[in-house]
């Protein structure tokens, strides 16, 4: 009977032992997994912290006027951090645009005398039936002029507000919804396009020259690694421009 007690009471203590070696391994375990989640966390916002570095120093060479391309920088002594790289802002590269917003695109250096205006990519299906209007500044004989136009896709609409019909897009618009020629004869200066409706959009224009620079900064901290891009335009007229800024007719100068 003393035996029978005995091995009952050995078979109790290594149930113990294992249930409590289970729950050891399990917490332990859950203790590691905390300590990877903090760890990747302190990692991740260290990468980003020195993408954002980068994309700074990027800046302040576009500042300052030289030639800018890219680099790495160093920041805690343990070898690169951050790379960056500077490559011109394509016109076909442009950022969306919003509904209702406008983006602005330098023409001082482009010499044909039209452009193919490209919007609404066909693989988002949230970019159908955008409106847009274009507002092409330029200047002739001493005086600035502007030539407004208008699309809209939808036949409901442009029963309303008269807008033109665009063309489908093909050629250099290939991948986008809807396209527009618009003239640019005398001495280019800028051309101001608007989204109604929807958005936001994707836009293209494409030929004209880089309309400013795109940024992309990688950061690294242990096995994590960050990337932001940051793209500078040039400067531009503010939104307000396009209602406080009046022309009678095409060949008429603007006036307030």
């Amino acid at each position: 009977m003393q035996k029978v007690r005995t091995g009952q009471a050995l078979i109790l203590i290594l149930l113990v032992m294992a249930v409590s070696l289970t729950l050891g391994v399990s917490v332990a375990s859950r203790s590691i997994t905390a300590l990877r989640q903090v760890s990747f966390s302190g990692q991740s916002a260290q990468a980003l912290a020195f993408a954002e570095a980068g994309a700074e120093e990027a800046l302040l060479c576009l500042d300052g006027g030289g030639a800018c391309s890219g680099g790495s920088i160093d920041l805690d002594g343990g070898g690169d951090d951050v790379t960056y790289t500077i490559t011109p802002l394509s016109s076909t590269d442009l950022p969306k645009v919003d509904r209702d917003s406008t983006i602005e695109l330098a023409l001082s250096r482009f010499g044909g005398a039209a452009v193919t205006v490209c919007w609404s990519l066909t693989s988002v299906s949230s970019e159908a039936n955008a409106a847009l209007t274009v507002a092409y500044v330029r200047l002739s004989g001493g005086n600035y002029l502007i030539s407004r136009y208008s699309y809209d896709p939808d036949g409901s609409r442009r029963a309303q507000n008269n807008f033109s019909n665009p063309s489908p897009g093909s050629g250099s618009c290939a991948g986008y919804r809807y396209m527009a020629t618009i003239p640019t004869p005398a001495t280019q200066q800028i051309l101001r396009l608007r989204p109604l409706y929807v958005g936001p959009i994707a836009i293209a224009v494409p030929g004209l020259p880089s309309q400013g620079s795109k940024i992309t900064s990688t950061g690294f901290s242990g096995r994590v690694i960050r990337k932001i891009e940051v793209i500078r335009t040039g400067s531009a007229l503010s939104e307000i421009f396009d209602y406080v800024m009046f022309s009678g007719s095409e060949s008429s100068s603007l006036v307030k």
